[in-house]
């Protein structure tokens, strides 16, 4: 740790970097939008994309119809199953 601390200062802290694709954009923010229990609104996934909900709304829809999302009113959120499931659940977002 203490030679990542020293290297902050310098902006040599990080080790490398990428440009994100569409897929890995998706998985990223469900890999962390799908482990609240809240879950997340319509309106987050657009604006940490850049998409919109509707670019994934066929994989959605399948997801609801197998018990491991709920969508109501905007906002999407694991069931008990799915969330049990996640990570089957996020490999729809791959």
């Amino acid at each position: 740790p203490s030679a990542y601390i020293d290297a902050v200062p310098k902006a040599e802290h990080i080790s490398s970097s990428r440009i994100l694709g569409r897929q890995d954009l998706i998985l990223e923010f469900m890999m962390n939008a799908l482990r609240l229990n809240e879950g997340f609104q319509e309106a987050d996934f657009a604006r940490s994309t850049g998409l919109a909900i509707e670019s994934i709304g066929d994989i959605l829809h399948e997801k609801v119809a197998a018990g491991l999302l709920e969508w109501r009113h905007g906002s999407i959120k694991t069931t008990t199953l799915g969330a049990q499931y996640l990570n089957e659940l996020l490999q729809g977002f791959s």
